[in-house]
């Protein structure tokens, strides 16, 4: 476009919204310029043969009395010679030898005993290692979190305490279940309070107690800081503001979360992720945020950033933008071309014109059901994008990952408007104003329908 400031259509400048213009209300289809006019969504998201005796060899019954020959041939399993005695026995190529019985037999003895000495020890050291590093590998009094699955028998769980180097021994502690009575009623969950080294009276005093109590924490995307405190709040019993003061500063926290080191001192507005989660009863705030930021850290790294850091945007600016996309558009397969309209009218020095910025700037004000009025498009705020040129100061909500997937892949098109194509959500996309008022027009008809 030549010119970059685009006609207000809230304005009536252009016709189709003059009865808007006169009763002080942009109607849904038309409140923005591309926009379908917000209307916050809530949508939950939310396991050989033993060796033998060697065969052939019989002790003697009573006692005999054998001479040193004897007592050498028979402990290497030769046997005499027929002949005279003292007669030189024939070597194997017909030579004579004539090594003394007596002799080499007491190095064989000695040599054949040292075989058996070594054998022993390396048998000894080896039963030791063994304990040892079943055992005493591991630092006794470290904390352990056992996980057990619904339908776990006792020896499953009696395994998994002796892996964890909870108990010595699986057979003792499977034999202390059963003799309290309990191997049939352990109850499934996440067991916090064992450590490493206990005794079978210790580990079953911990497993009889019961795992740790559970509150189910439901994040939509879409939830914005607020609306995630009232929620734990009213689902876990933390405090709504004690949450608000854990999110207040992002650089408390960008330490442990590099991600964060663009956020400065803003809010952790946008990364919190939209995800269900248990927390932990006696959990603090700030256990539950660290529960989300880690989901979010794990949830975006594999997301590729290099398309908009190739467009001079940043990380941030990525989540800025899934943040509204996640307002405006609640079709997912549209939010990719949703995500291009805002690079093409960044890329052309367009404002963006999103009611979305505009109701979150309202905050608590706002008492609207999705609408926006022309004194409401006025409000001084950073993050007004009626006001402001670029994005606004920061995310307007927690976008889900098809969100951000979109806002860091965006479709190619030349598209610079969109609005309500009908009433289930979708969105009618132009890349110029007259398609855009001629969509504006049907949408209106359809409202108009829809009231008669």
């Amino acid at each position: 476009m030549t010119d970059n400031r685009m006609p207000d259509a809230r304005r009536g400048k252009h016709g189709p919204c003059n009865a808007a213009r006169d009763a002080g209300v942009t109607p849904a289809a038309e409140r923005g310029r591309h926009a379908k006019g917000s209307r916050p969504t809530r949508r939950t998201g939310a396991d050989d043969p033993a060796t033998s005796q060697p065969m052939g060899v019989r002790r003697p019954r009573g006692r005999l009395e054998l001479t040193d020959k004897q007592r050498s041939l028979s402990i290497t399993g030769r046997q005499p010679r027929v002949g005279a005695p003292g007669t030189p026995a024939a070597g194997r190529h017909g030579g004579d030898s004539r090594r003394p019985a007596g002799r080499g037999g007491s190095r064989r003895w000695l040599a054949l005993v040292a075989s058996v000495a070594v054998v022993a020890l390396v048998a000894v050291v080896a039963v030791a290692v063994w304990h040892g590093t079943r055992g005493s590998r591991v630092t006794p009094g470290q904390p352990v979190e056992i996980q057990i699955a619904e339908g776990s028998s006792s020896s499953q769980v009696a395994s998994s305490l002796a892996d964890a180097h909870v108990v010595s021994s699986s057979r003792s502690f499977r034999q202390a279940i059963a003799q309290a009575g309990i191997d049939t009623s352990i109850q499934p969950g996440r067991y916090a309070g064992f450590t490493t080294g206990m005794s079978d009276e210790e580990a079953l005093a911990v497993l009889q107690a019961g795992p740790v109590r559970q509150a189910n924490l439901v994040v939509p995307e879409g939830y914005d800081l607020k609306d995630i405190a009232n929620a734990l709040q009213t689902s876990c019993g933390i405090s709504a503001e004690d949450f608000l003061a854990a999110t207040r500063d992002a650089s408390v926290w960008a330490a442990d979360y590099p991600f964060l080191a663009e956020a400065g001192t803003s809010s952790l507005e946008g990364y919190l992720f939209p995800k269900s989660y248990q927390v932990p009863d006696g959990a603090a705030a700030a256990d539950v945020v660290r529960l989300m930021l880690d989901q979010f850290q794990s949830e975006t790294s594999p997301i590729d950033f290099s398309y908009a850091q190739g467009r001079g945007l940043t990380e941030r600016d990525v989540v800025i933008i899934a943040s509204m996309i996640e307002k405006e558009v609640p079709v997912e397969s549209q939010r990719a071309d949703a995500a291009s309209v805002v690079y093409n009218r960044l890329a052309a020095g367009m404002r963006l014109q999103m009611d979305s910025t505009v109701i979150y700037a309202l905050g608590d004000s706002y008492t609207g059901d999705g609408l926006v009025t022309y004194d409401q498009l006025e409000v001084d705020s950073p993050y007004n994008t009626y006001r402001v040129d670029g994005l606004p100061a920061g995310p307007i909500c927690s976008p889900g990952l098809a969100s951000l997937e979109a806002a860091a892949h965006p479709s190619t098109t030349d598209y610079l408007y969109f609005v309500n194509a009908d009433t289930d959500g979708n969105m009618a996309f132009s890349s110029n104003y007259d398609d855009f008022s001629a969509n504006v027009a049907h949408y209106e008809g359809l409202l108009a329908q829809s009231e008669q």
